[in-house]
This record gives structure tokens, sequence and C-alpha cells, in this order.
């Protein structure tokens, strides 16, 4: 059965989910707007749902919506416009993340679903930093 994650747990992803901010402050100062919004939604949203982490909130269906929306809309972007190879297989590779954490968490593996969760915030900030221009 999936569970929520403990206090230290959801404390631990709160604190890494910081790096969407400081990402979209690098993607402002670039002055890539749209991919600093779309890092500053993240990070709002992880925010809202890490800061208790309750699976059963609407600020979970909020970030996992918001969240969703953006892999899938930058996936669909960068393959149609043969742009920036690195960084879709790297989006891929995270896609796959999720349901690994959430495989470790219904077994109760739970600092393993949580690292691989911190792990998808990690990756993505990277790729989104190096290899969105």
């Amino acid at each position: 059965m999936i569970t929520d994650l403990n206090k230290n747990q959801c404390k631990f992803i709160y604190f890494i989910s910081f790096f969407f901010l400081l990402t979209s402050i690098l993607k402002l100062y670039q002055n890539k707007r749209f991919i600093a919004l779309q890092t500053f939604l993240i990070f709002i949203t992880s925010q809202l749902y890490w800061r208790h982490g309750n699976r059963k909130s609407i600020e979970r269906k909020i970030d996992v919506t918001v969240v969703s929306i953006i892999i899938i809309f930058n996936l669909i972007y960068y393959i149609y416009n043969k742009c920036n190879n690195i960084y879709v297989i790297i989006q891929l590779i995270i896609v796959c993340f999720y349901p690994l954490a959430q495989y470790f968490n219904y077994i109760n593996k739970m600092w393993i679903a949580t690292y691989l969760h911190s792990l998808l915030h990690i990756l993505s900030n990277i790729a989104v930093l190096f290899f969105v221009n």
C-alpha cells in the first residue's frame, strides 16, 4: 500500500525543491522567461505539497497536474523542433524515476523512495540548467 512519507522525508524533498527556485532565477537572468515561469510554477507547487506531504490533498493533485503538463509540453516541443536531444533523453529518464519511487513507497522502502524522488528533482534542474538554451 502506498503511504505518506514521514515528516523528515517530506522535509528533505521540500528543501530539495528549492533548486527549482534557483533554476528559475538563473533562467530569468538569462532572459529565458518561459522556462523560468515553468520552473517557478514547479517550485511553488512542490513547496505547497511537500510542506505536509499528504497524498490525498488538493496540493498534491495540483503539483502532479502542473508537473505533468509542463513535462508533456516540453517533451512535445523539444521533440517536434528536433532540438536538444540530450534534454529529451534526460527528461525521459527522469519520467522513469517517478513510478520507481512509487514502487519503493509501495513496498515500504520510504527513504529509497525519498531519494529517488529527490533525484528526479535534481536531474530535472540539471537538465534545465545545462541543456535548455
